[in-house]
């Protein structure tokens, strides 16, 4: 008589490569943000406190930390007036050298910032938490230079602390821009400045995309 043979299953070998699983917190960091109240009453916060920020800056430094609108016709006027702009800053009781780094400064902390978020997810949890990070890091420093050092008008201590806050206040309205609210830029006009250096680059246009 044959003995009766028993099948016996081999195990099957584990996948060399398993399947990541995120975490909650990484869940939570990827999940792009919602369009609601309490997102546009953020944004309105942050409009209030740039003009508070102006407002302080502009007795100190004689120029604008956010709202650049001003500095490019101030600047304007003192490229194209005869006088030099020393001389001309002096009368019109501005200061050229802390505009002409406001503006620089903004410009770039907008460029660098809004293209990051072109990059990452511009409505992504995570990096608005990173541009927001990079923004309270740089207003902090800036307070932290005017309570060590005496506050001058010109200067290299006011050109970093002027550095600082427009960097920080381009970064802030690149964020905004981002979201999708056009009728909150939390810096008014200044918003053209920050539509062509944050632009991702798409050829389609947003009416072909209707």
């Amino acid at each position: 008589m044959s003995t009766p043979t028993t099948i016996t299953s081999t195990p099957k070998p584990e996948t060399l490569h398993q399947k990541h699983k995120p975490s909650p917190l990484e869940t939570f960091l990827k999940e792009p943000i919602r369009e609601d109240l309490l997102l546009e009453t953020q944004l309105l916060l942050l409009t209030f406190l740039t003009g508070i920020q102006d407002a302080s800056t502009w007795p100190d430094y004689t120029c604008f930390a956010s709202n650049q609108t001003g500095n490019a016709i101030f600047l304007a006027i003192g490229l194209t007036s005869p006088n030099p702009p020393q001389s001309q800053s002096q009368s019109l009781s501005y200061s050229f050298p802390n505009i002409t780094t406001s503006l620089t400064l903004f410009v770039a902390g907008a460029l660098i910032l809004g293209q990051t978020g072109n990059a990452l997810g511009i409505r992504i949890r995570g990096f608005l938490l990173l541009t927001n990070l990079i923004q309270t890091l740089l207003i902090f420093a800036a307070v932290a230079i005017q309570q060590t050092y005496p506050i001058t008008r010109d200067g290299l201590t006011a050109r970093i602390v002027i550095g600082c806050l427009a960097f920080s206040s381009g970064a802030q309205v690149a964020m905004a821009r981002s979201l999708g609210m056009t009728e909150i830029t939390t810096a008014m006009a200044t918003a053209a400045f920050v539509d062509v250096v944050s632009d991702p680059g798409d050829e389609e246009t947003s009416f072909d995309k209707l």
